[in-house]
C-alpha cells in the first residue's frame, strides 16, 4: 500500500487529492465499522476538503450506514455540500428504517446497492425499504455493489445487466412509477455532479 496514504497530513493528503483530481469525477472514501475513527479523520478531512474545492462529489462506504450522519456533518463543514454526498451500503439492512431516515435527512444521496445480495436479504425486502423511502420524500440512487466473483462473465450468479433486467421490473409490478425509477437511476446521481 501507498504509505503516504496511511501516515501523511491532512495538508500533504490535501495537495494529493486536489492534483489527483483533475483526473478524477469523485473522491470515494471509507468509514469503518464503528464510523469515523480518529485515525482515519486526516485521510477524511483531505479529502472532503479536496472534494469540496473541486466541486465534486463524496462517494463514502460505509458499513450499514454507521457514522454517516457525523460524516456528512463534517463534509458539510469542509464546505461540501449534502447534496453531493453518496452514502453507499446502508441497504445491507433492510429491516429498520430508522438509520435510512436519519442519513436521508442530512440532505445526503442514499445510493442502495445492495440489490442480489441475497446474503442480506432478497430483493423484495430491498424493494420494500425503497418504496418506503420514496413514500417519504427521500433522494435515492440505485447501483450493484458487486466483485468479479459474482459477475457473470467471470461465471458468477448475476451480471451489470441485472438491475435492469430484472430488479427494476420488479420496481415497477410494486408500484414504483417510471418517475421515480427515472430519478433514482438518472436524475438523482446526475444532480450530485452539477
Amino acid at each position: 500500500p501507498d504509505d503516504e496514504i496511511l501516515t501523511g497530513d491532512e495538508g500533504r493528503l490535501y495537495e494529493r487529492f486536489s492534483m489527483e483530481l483533475e483526473f478524477a469525477g469523485a473522491v470515494k472514501v471509507a468509514l469503518g465499522k464503528d464510523g469515523l475513527s480518529d485515525d482515519m479523520l486526516p485521510r477524511f478531512r483531505a479529502a472532503g476538503r479536496a472534494a469540496a474545492r473541486a466541486n465534486v462529489p463524496v462517494v463514502m462506504h460505509t458499513e450499514f450506514g454507521i457514522g454517516a450522519v457525523n460524516a456528512v456533518d463534517l463534509l458539510e463543514k469542509l464546505g461540501l455540500s449534502p447534496g453531493k454526498v453518496f452514502v453507499c451500503h446502508v441497504d445491507r439492512q433492510a429491516d429498520d428504517y430508522r438509520p435510512h431516515e436519519e442519513i436521508a435527512r442530512t440532505g445526503a444521496l442514499l445510493e442502495y446497492d445492495t440489490i442480489a445480495r441475497h446474503k442480506y436479504h432478497d430483493d423484495e425486502s430491498e424493494s420494500t425499504l425503497i418504496r418506503h423511502m420514496l413514500s417519504r420524500g427521500y433522494k435515492l440512487a440505485l447501483s450493484l455493489d458487486t466483485t468479479s466473483l459474482r459477475m457473470k462473465s467471470y461465471s458468477g450468479n448475476i451480471g451489470l445487466r441485472y438491475i435492469i433486467e430484472t430488479f427494476i421490473p420488479h420496481l415497477r409490478k410494486s408500484g414504483v412509477s417510471q418517475v421515480e425509477i427515472d430519478a433514482m437511476t438518472r436524475i438523482n446521481p446526475a444532480s450530485a455532479f452539477i
